[in-house]
């Protein structure tokens, strides 16, 4: 309640998750994200969207997962690999990141 307005906070989430590169810096920021998130549940609902092409995957999709509400498009999608680290980890023989009626009947 602000001033004893209802209110909720929206996180609007797009991310294939954290690169490779950005090792614990970008890992850090997702668990202090993930905290803020479990704190703030206490006082407000926090609400997760998941809306564009991109998704939400990596340590973003398990806070999506720590929300109160996750709200998604039809084209949104959610998980814990994007399509990117599954090809670099698989092959692009056997998964190619690039072939979206694969990507789409799969995620």
């Amino acid at each position: 309640n602000l001033k004893g307005i209802p209110t909720a906070a929206i996180l609007l989430l797009e991310t294939g998750g954290v690169r490779l590169q950005e090792a614990n810096l970008g890992l850090a920021a997702i668990a202090e994200i993930q905290a803020a998130i479990v704190n703030l549940r206490q006082y407000q609902p926090v609400i997760a969207v998941v809306a564009g092409s991109v998704g939400c995957f990596g340590g973003m999709s398990i806070a999506a997962g720590l929300c109160s509400y996750i709200v998604m498009t039809q084209e949104g999608r959610l998980g814990l690999n994007g399509p990117q680290v599954i090809e670099q980890e698989a092959g692009v023989q056997e998964y190619n990141a690039k072939d979206r009626p694969f990507i789409w009947s799969i995620t």
